[in-house]
């Protein structure tokens, strides 16, 4: 008998590569091939206490996990299906973001935790703190439509990422804040309402959700993260409160659908490559607060036939307005702007127009023709 339940304990030991601390055992992978596992709570006669970063990854056939009692950390990315890295985009560029070449399971549907552990639960499949306050993942297999539990207050990083069969997540007034990468490519992710009790929403939070087409962005948030709507290429409006202060680098780029935009007066600088890549951005009002364009703000924004820069600006960086191939009118309201290089490059239908009291233009500014600005200008704003 003994024999049979060390050759067992060996058999499910294979399965799994791992490394000992401090008499624990920490699983780093899985190399198995079932579709159902339970995390062994024993590995060499030691327990089994963490489960590390990536641990599942590339395990496509996983429909169920479950957690022992004994497992009092989970690393992150642990059964998440992907990767995703990041990289500063030149300006007027690519997308600027890969996606690792491993995937992992897809089909992993379930993920299950003894009841005694003292860390982390489960509720219909999903992996929550014991409490169930914070939401930490969802299974990347989850299909159709899915309700968070009213105690939960914080949504973790990349707790939803990858989850390609989602419709719809109904989002309590419980919720607080919305962590990083938390919806990333959440591709079939057509409808989701974020609450006015949401204070905070991550970065790249709903990047690459290519079927959302709106979004309201509740008066309670104060900043717009980097990179949060990144590669939503369906989306046509978004409702940016007058509470938003802070519009991070990239967070509408490539939102190729995305018409026009109200950016809020409370906000001070256009940061870089905020709306590069929106190629059918038609109007955009930029607030009299705004003291810079950051470089590549505006780059590959190919449907804007003009743009109104107010006398607060002092500075326009490199490549702004780079590739903006419509563009007629470019009107500016105060004396000549610090100007970085290629600012207007690849715009060759475009005017700069200046009010004659301003000053610092000659007949050419950042290599496109200049003139006064009068009721007679083409394309000249009401």
């Amino acid at each position: 008998m003994g024999c049979a339940t060390t050759s067992s304990h060996a058999r499910i030991s294979a399965q799994y590569n791992y490394t000992k601390t401090n008499n624990t055992i920490t699983i780093t992978k899985y190399i198995g091939s079932n579709s159902v596992v339970t995390i062994p709570r024993i590995i060499n006669g030691l327990p089994v206490t963490s489960i590390g970063t990536k641990t599942f990854e590339n395990s496509d056939r996983l429909t169920s996990i479950s957690i022992p009692a004994y497992v009092t950390n989970i690393g992150e990315c642990a059964f998440s299906p992907f990767s995703v890295t990041h990289f500063t985009p030149s300006a007027g560029g690519s997308a600027g973001i890969g996606l690792c070449a491993s995937f992992g399971s897809s089909q992993l549907t379930e993920i299950l935790v003894d009841e005694s552990n003292p860390i982390y639960s489960s509720l219909d499949g999903v992996l929550f703190n014991k409490s169930k306050t914070a939401l930490i993942k969802c299974p990347s297999g989850k299909i159709g439509s899915y309700t968070i539990p009213a105690s939960v207050t914080k949504i973790e990083k990349s707790s939803f990422s990858g989850c390609h069969n989602l419709t719809n997540v109904t989002i309590p007034t419980s919720v607080t804040s919305i962590g990083d990468e938390a919806f990333a490519l959440c591709d079939n992710l057509n409808s989701i309402t974020i609450p006015a009790s949401v204070t905070s929403i991550g970065g790249e939070a709903f990047e690459l959700c290519t079927k959302l087409t709106s979004f309201i962005i509740p008066a309670s948030v104060s900043s717009i993260e980097p990179l949060v709507f990144a590669l939503c290429g369906n989306l046509t409006n978004v409702i940016i409160p007058a509470s938003v202060t802070t519009i991070g680098w990239g967070a509408f780029e490539n939102c190729h659908n995305l018409t026009g935009i109200t950016i809020p007066t409370s906000v001070t600088k256009i940061e870089s490559g905020v709306f590069e890549g929106c190629t059918r951005l038609t109007k955009v009002t930029i607030p009299n607060k705004v003291t810079s364009i950051e470089w590549g703000a505006f780059a590959g924004c190919a449907s804007l036939t003009s743009i109104t820069i107010p006398n607060s600006v002092t500075d326009i960086e490199k490549s702004a307005f780079r590739h903006c191939t419509g563009l007629i009118g470019i009107y500016l309201k105060g004396n000549a702007p610090n100007l970085g290089s290629d600012v207007f490059d690849d715009c060759p239908n475009s005017t700069i127009y200046y009010l004659p009291e301003t000053t610092g233009w000659g007949k050419a500014f950042g290599g496109r023709p200049t003139a006064p600005w009068t009721e007679k200008s083409s394309l000249s704003p009401p």
